[in-house]
C-alpha cells in the first residue's frame, strides 16, 4: 500500500494513516448535510415554515462545520506532505547519494535524479493534502449517500450499489494503464529533454559543418517519438476512462430509474424522489473523481518506486577500521574490472607509479586507460586485485581521505554558473586571493580573465558554457593546482584544442606534475616523451612498460602507435 511505502521510505510513522481517518471524518461531516437535506425537504413540502428555518440551519452549521474540518484537515495534509515526507525523503536521497561511487552518476542517471527532485517528489508532497482528501472523500461521500438510500428504500440502495465491484474493477484498469503510461512517458521526455539540449549546444558545430539540417532531422525523430509516446498513453487510458465514466453513469441511472418506479407505485414521496435525485448528481461528481484521483495515485507509486531504485543502489563499502596512507604512490596490483560482469575491462593488470613520477597511459581507444585511472579515485570498486596508495588499499581509506589526496583533471570539465574566481576557488575554499591569483597565473587562466568584460567577476555560464573548451581545461587545471594534492588523474584531452590553450594546458599539467604522482592519458607527443614510465594498454591488458627509449627500442605497439603520431602530428596545410 502507497501510505506504508511512503512511511518505509522516510522510515517513520509520517501521520498520513491518520491523515486518511481525519479526511473521512471530514466526509462524514459533509454527509451531515445531506442527512439534514431531507427533513428540510419536508419541511419544505409540507410548508412549515418554523421546521425549514430550523433544518436551514442546521444544514448551514454542518457545511460550516464541514468547511472548517476540510481547511484544518487540508493544511494538515500540505504539513505532512512538504515536511514529513518529501524533505524527508529528500534528505535520504541527499544522504545515500553522496555515498555512491562516482562511477553510479551516469548522464541518464543524472537526468532521472534530476527529474525525480523536480517533479515527480512535487507528486509525492501533494498526496497527503490534495490526492489523498480527494480519494478519501470521493470514497466516503458515496458511502454515506449509499446509506442515506437504504434508508429511504433498500431497493434504491441495491440499484446503486449493484455495480460497485465493475466501478472497482474499472478504476484499478484506469490506474494501472495511467501508471504505466506515464512511465512510458518519463522515459520519452528524458531523450526528448537530453536531444534538445544536445542540439542546442552542437549548433556551432552543425553550422559550420554544414550538417544543421540532419541535426535538426535528428531531434525531429525524437520530436515524433515523445509525440508517440504521449498519444500511446492516451489511447491505454482512454478506454478504461471511458469504461469507468459509463460504469458511473450506469449506477447514477439505475438509482434513478428504481426511484422513478418506486415514487410511480406509490412506495416513496416526491420528496424523497427529489432528494435521491439530487444525491445522485453529487455521487456521479465524487466517483468520477475517484478514478483521477485513482491515477494520480500511480503516478506518486511511480515516484516512490524510484527513490527505492535510487536508494537501494549499493553505496561505496565503508571500511571498519579505516586507514591513512603516509605516502602517495600508486599501485596496481592484478586488478580485474567489467562493468557489466560479462565483459572485461581490464584483466590483471599491474602497474606501479612510484611517488612524485609521471606515468603516462597509452593506447587505443577503448583499451581501459580512462577505467584504470578512475579505479584510483573509485568510481567503482575492483572485481579482482587491490588499487593501493602508500601501500594502502584505497577500499580501506575514508571515501573522504581518498578525494582529498586525488585532483582530477578529465576530459569532461564541469563548472558552476559562477564567477571564474568562484569556480577555482572549489580547489580549496579557504585559499587565499593570492593563492588563487597563483594557480590561475601557473594555468595561464589570467589571460582568459583578462579578455572578458568583468575579469575575475566574469560569469562561466550553466556548465562553462560560456568559455571554449581550452579555457575550461585552465579553469579545471586552476582548481587542482589550487587543490594541492599530492595525486593527479590527468585526461589531457588537447587534440581537439587550438594551439594556444593546448599549449596553456599542457605547460599547466607539466607544472602539475611537479613533486606529485600523476596518471595521464597521453595524447601529445611531448607528454609521452617527458614521462618517467609509459604503460601501453590493449585490450585491458599492460602489453609493455617502460620509458619512452626503452620501448621505441622494442618491437611492439608502441613503436608503430608513436611513428603513427608522429607523421599526425607533421601533417602540415600546403601554402599555395
Amino acid at each position: 500500500m502507497i501510505v506504508d511505502q511512503i512511511d518505509a521510505l522516510v522510515g517513520e510513522k509520517t501521520g498520513v494513516k491518520p491523515q486518511a481517518v481525519f479526511f473521512a471524518f471530514a466526509g462524514v461531516v459533509e454527509a451531515g448535510v445531506y442527512v439534514a437535506l431531507l427533513p428540510l425537504l419536508h419541511a419544505l413540502a409540507q410548508s412549515d415554515g418554523a421546521s425549514a428555518l430550523r433544518w436551514a440551519l442546521i444544514v448551514v452549521a454542518f457545511g460550516i462545520v464541514s468547511a472548517a474540518v476540510s481547511f484544518v484537515a487540508e493544511n494538515r495534509g500540505y504539513f505532512i506532505g512538504t515536511k514529513r515526507v518529501v524533505s524527508r525523503i529528500q534528505e535520504r536521497l541527499g544522504d545515500h547519494v553522496v555515498s555512491l561511487p562516482l562511477g553510479w552518476f551516469t548522464a541518464a542517471r543524472a537526468g532521472q535524479l534530476s527529474s525525480l527532485l523536480e517533479r515527480d517528489l512535487q507528486m509525492v508532497m501533494n498526496f497527503p493534502g490534495v490526492f489523498l482528501r480527494q480519494l478519501v472523500s470521493s470514497v466516503t461521500v458515496p458511502a454515506c449517500i449509499a446509506l442515506l438510500f437504504l434508508y429511504i428504500d433498500w431497493r434504491i440502495f441495491l440499484s446503486f450499489i449493484a455495480l460497485a465491484p465493475l466501478l472497482y474493477a474499472g478504476a484499478k484498469k484506469m490506474s494501472k494503464a495511467a501508471g504505466d503510461g506515464h512511465l512510458k512517458e518519463e522515459e520519452s521526455n528524458a531523450r526528448f529533454t537530453s536531444r534538445i539540449i544536445e542540439f542546442v549546444q552542437a549548433q556551432p558545430i552543425l553550422r559550420a559543418t554544414g550538417q544543421a539540417h540532419e541535426g535538426w532531422a535528428a531531434l525531429a525523430e525524437d520530436i515524433e517519438r515523445d509525440r508517440e509516446a504521449t498519444v500511446a498513453t492516451l489511447d491505454m487510458t482512454q478506454r478504461p476512462m471511458l469504461n469507468y465514466t459509463v460504469t458511473v453513469y450506469a449506477m447514477f441511472g439505475l438509482s434513478f430509474l428504481s426511484s422513478t418506479v418506486l415514487l410511480a407505485i406509490g412506495d416513496i414521496d416526491a420528496v424523497e424522489y427529489l432528494f435521491v435525485a439530487i444525491l445522485g448528481l453529487r455521487f456521479i461528481d465524487a466517483l468520477l473523481k475517484i478514478g483521477a484521483q485513482g491515477m494520480a495515485f500511480r503516478v506518486c507509486e511511480n515516484a516512490l518506486d524510484s527513490v527505492e531504485r535510487v536508494l537501494s543502489a549499493r553505496p561505496l563499502a565503508q571500511a571498519a577500521d579505516p586507514k591513512k596512507p603516509s605516502a602517495s604512490d600508486v599501485v596496481f596490483d592484478h586488478v580485474g574490472f567489467s562493468y557489466d560482469q560479462k565483459r572485461s575491462v581490464l584483466d590483471d593488470v599491474s602497474l606501479s607509479c612510484p611517488e612524485h613520477s609521471l606515468t603516462a597511459l597509452v593506447g587505443p581507444s577503448g583499451s581501459g586507460k580512462t577505467t584504470l585511472t578512475r579505479l584510483v579515485a573509485r568510481f567503482w570498486d575492483v572485481d579482482e586485485g587491490s588499487v593501493r596508495i602508500g601501500g594502502v588499499d584505497v577500499r580501506d581509506m575514508r571515501p573522504d581521505d581518498l578525494l582529498g589526496m586525488i585532483s582530477l583533471v578529465f576530459q569532461d570539465v564541469y563548472l558552476f554558473d559562477g564567477t571564474i574566481e568562484d569556480n577555482v576557488r572549489f580547489g580549496s575554499p579557504h585559499a587565499t586571493d593570492e593563492q588563487v591569483r597563483r594557480a590561475a597565473r601557473i594555468a595561464r587562466l589570467d589571460e582568459v580573465a583578462s579578455r572578458l568584460d568583468d575579469g575575475w567577476s566574469s560569469r562561466v555560464g550553466e556548465g562553462g558554457c560560456r568559455l571554449s573548451g581550452g579555457e575550461r581545461q585552465r579553469v579545471s587545471i586552476a582548481r587542482a593546482l589550487l587543490k594541492d594534492a599530492p595525486i593527479v588523474l590527468f585526461d589531457e584531452a588537447t587534440s581537439a584544442l587550438d594551439a594556444e590553450n593546448e599549449a596553456a594546458v599542457v605547460d599547466a599539467m607539466h607544472e602539475l606534475a611537479r613533486n606529485r604522482t600523476v596518471l595521464v592519458i597521453a595524447h601529445r607527443l611531448s607528454t609521452i616523451a617527458a614521462a618517467d614510465q609509459i604503460a601501453m594498454l590493449e585490450d585491458g591488458r599492460i602489453t609493455q612498460l617502460g620509458t619512452h627509449d626503452q620501448l621505441l627500442s622494442q618491437e611492439g605497439r608502441y613503436r608503430s602507435f608513436w611513428k603513427d603520431r608522429e607523421k599526425a602530428q607533421g601533417w602540415r596545410i600546403a601554402r599555395a
